[in-house]
């Protein structure tokens, strides 16, 4: 019988090869880390060579970084579905959830919300703001996540009390894989009148995304997770 599909397992072939490491087996831990694509890992190289035969403070390695710089940012854009001049490079998304929470003047008082499912790349950050600063944290209990309805009436119920300043919640859940209701935790946070920010660990890569549609003020993804990107990047 003839493949009732070779198109689509030609593609997968090309990918596969492209993705050395499913050759050793079959590669489960995307969530934790990626497979490195060859390509990167050439480009990884090239660079590394350069750096030991000529240094590492030459202008043209500088002039190139920029360049990469930009056409990281350019790729990054088309895969959430915003603009480049939007999309800023980190090290991975703990950083941008410490960016993001930077840019607010707290007080101690302040509140901050959360879910009860979030990574210690949120919790941590959190913390942080509530050891130092003063800030009241509230997790909000969603149970598994896996009930919208459960999930924003919590958290609209942990805003609606103190002096709230932010809404931070993943996109999809680390420890469950529930789908969160994005757009509508980003259009709670307008209504209360916070900054809304997402954790978009484990949904870059993973599920298709528009994140100007979803409409957060900050939207923090890993480059070395489903975006198959090299470790220290986000």
């Amino acid at each position: 019988m003839s493949d009732p599909n070779p198109p689509e397992r030609e593609r997968l072939a090309v990918l596969r090869a492209g993705l050395p490491a499913t050759g050793a087996g079959i590669y489960l831990n995307t969530g934790t880390a990626g497979p490195l694509p060859a390509e990167a890992a050439a480009a990884m190289a090239e660079v590394a060579d350069r750096e030991l035969g000529v240094g590492r403070a030459t202008r043209e390695s500088y002039e190139e970084l920029l360049a990469r710089m930009d056409e990281a940012r350019a790729v990054v854009a088309a895969v959430l579905g915003t603009e480049m001049d939007l999309v800023a490079l980190t090290h991975s998304t703990t950083e941008g959830i410490n960016l993001a929470l930077g840019t607010i003047s707290w007080r101690p008082g302040d509140r901050a919300v959360t879910t009860s499912l979030e990574h210690p790349g949120v919790t941590g950050p959190l913390a942080l703001l509530r050891d130092r600063l003063g800030v009241e944290v509230v997790e909000a209990e969603i149970g598994d996540g896996g009930d919208d309805a459960r999930t924003l009436a919590a958290l609209e119920a942990a805003a609606g009390g103190g002096r709230t300043r932010a809404i931070v919640a993943s996109h999809v859940a680390w420890s469950t894989g529930a789908l969160l209701p994005a757009a509508s935790i980003a259009a709670l946070a307008r209504r209360c009148g916070v900054v809304g920010i997402l954790d978009g660990a484990q949904s870059a890569g993973a599920i298709p995304l528009a994140v100007d549609e979803i409409g957060a003020d900050f939207y923090a993804v890993s480059g070395q997770k489903w975006l198959l990107g090299p470790e220290g990047t986000g």
